[in-house]
Parts: C-alpha cells; structure tokens; sequence
C-alpha cells in the first residue's frame, strides 16, 4: 500500500505539472501573440508617424519682399500716334540680392522698411544695381512692342506686368529670379 501510496502520489505530481505545463505554455504563446502584436503595432505606427512627419515639415517660410522704384519710362507705343508715361515699382525677394542673401552684394531697400536706400531714387538695390541699364532696356522694349488699345485693357495690363517680371528677372542676369512682382504708379497714354 506505501507502494501505491508513492505511485499514487506521483501521479498527481506528474498530473499537476502536465496541467501547469500546460497552463504555462498557454501564456507563454498568449505572452509571444501579445508581443508581437504590439510590436508590429508599434512598427507601424513608427513608420506611419515619419510620412506624416515628412509632409508636415516643409512650412512655407514667410519671405518678406522689398521693393524700388525706377525712374518713370517714357515709351513711344507700337501704333506711333501715342506714348506711355509709365512710373513702375518692382517687388524683389532681398535673400537673392541683398548682402546677407543666397548671392551678396548690396543693401535693399523697402519702401516704409528701413531700408538703406531711398527708394524714391530710382536706385535699384544690391546686384541688380549694376544691371539697371539692361533691366530698363529690357522693360521698354517690352513696352514699346504694346498698342494703346491693349494698355487701355484690364487684361493687357496684367500681361504687360507679367512680361515686365519677365523681362527684368532675365536682364538682371542672376540664376534666381528676384523680381516677383510689378506695380503701377503712374500710367498716362496720350
């Protein structure tokens, strides 16, 4: 009877550690499962997180423009009966021309913007400075190709602002174009 006592008894120890082994192999898969599923989770949350980086990033960097005036234009217009009287302020990005910008060259000046140039002058600021002479003959050569009916057209002034853009970002002969906008002062056709 100690005998089946003893056999008994090893029976149940055997018994439990087959019901514990087997307890214990159920949590160590639900325990891997759970790993797993966590980490492919985090993977991809990790790498969702990065193109969401990547197209939130690029902010627009508010640039600050400065502009100058030139000196009025007087232009003989194509059709040879009428000539415009035009008085032109141009807008330019200051990082492409002024001294601290991407090329060098001379301080900008902006109208009401502490600016070391009078902008009232006529002069043109930093590296466009020396390209005055191209940049007016570029923009009358533009002008004088126009008629008196397209100038006296909403649509014709607008065109004639985009070919002056145009027309002075070649002439000043930098790689960017440092002209971005054109207005009118004066505007007289006779």
């Amino acid at each position: 009877m100690a005998d089946e006592e003893e056999n008994s008894g090893d029976k149940g120890e055997e018994g439990g550690k087959k019901k514990g082994g087997k307890k214990m192999l159920i949590l160590i898969v639900v325990a891997v499962v759970v790993l797993l599923g966590g980490g492919g989770a985090a993977f991809f949350l990790m790498s969702g997180g990065k193109d969401e980086a990547a197209e939130v990033e690029p902010q627009e960097v508010e640039v600050k423009y400065e502009t100058f005036q030139l000196q009025p234009f007087v232009v003989n217009l194509s059709d040879n009966r009428s000539f415009l009287k035009l008085t032109l302020l141009l807008e330019y990005d200051p990082s492409i021309v002024s001294p601290g910008g991407i090329l060098g060259g001379g301080g900008g000046a902006a109208v009401g913007g502490g600016g070391s140039i009078d902008p009232l002058t006529g002069e043109l600021p930093g590296l466009l400075k020396d390209r005055e002479a191209m940049m007016r003959d570029s923009i009358l050569n533009v002008i004088a190709v126009k008629s008196r009916e397209e100038l006296l057209t909403a649509e014709g002034k607008e065109q004639l602002k985009e070919e002056i853009i145009e027309a002075a970002n070649d002439a000043s002969g930098l790689d960017e174009a440092p002209i971005v906008g054109a207005y009118f002062l004066e505007f007289i056709i006779q």
